[in-house]
């Protein structure tokens, strides 16, 4: 149930971010490098597909890692490095088999991967860390530490998590 609550947490933010980069900051620098490649509108299935799978990835293999270890540096480093190369798959990938593709559109993206999967896995860990959300139910001794840690320590929002709210 908490993967759950990292997932959707994680899908809000990187939503929110991207959906800013997408249709307000970078919506005519894309039009003008890669318009032509473009479709008239954006296929919402496989847009859809690629939100729910990277956000998962991104949850499993950095935000719940760094959130159960409470490790910020792992959650900065390895956010940083799953959106490099994610992003360096796709750019790198149309730069070697697209005819047009431009080394501009690749030299915005890969900071853009970078700078997303870090925005996305910071913002997401402090909301749940700040909440003190648990991480996982593996079994109820596994995360007694954490429990405790959670419910005795103060957060930096004073009614977040508090049983008093």
């Amino acid at each position: 149930m908490e993967n759950i609550k990292t997932f959707l947490v994680a899908f809000v933010v990187f939503l929110g971010i991207d959906m800013l980069w997408l249709t307000v900051i970078a919506q005519k620098f894309y039009k003008s490098q890669i318009g032509h490649l473009m479709a008239d509108k954006a296929r919402l299935l496989p847009a859809a597909i690629f939100y729910l799978l990277f956000i998962a990835a991104l949850a499993y293999f950095v935000i719940v890692p760094a959130l159960e270890h409470q490790n910020l540096t792992k959650l900065i480093v390895s956010a940083a490095i799953f959106g490099l190369v994610t992003y360096a798959t796709y750019d790198l990938t149309n730069m070697a088999t697209l005819k047009d593709w431009p080394l501009l559109v690749t030299v915005v993206d890969l900071p853009r991967g970078t700078f997303i999967s870090l925005a996305v896995s910071l913002v997401t860990y402090l909301i749940l860390f700040v909440s003190g959300i648990p991480i996982q139910e593996k079994g109820k001794d596994q995360n007694l530490a954490w429990r405790e840690y959670a419910t005795k320590t103060p957060r930096f929002v004073p009614f977040i998590g508090s049983k008093k709210c």
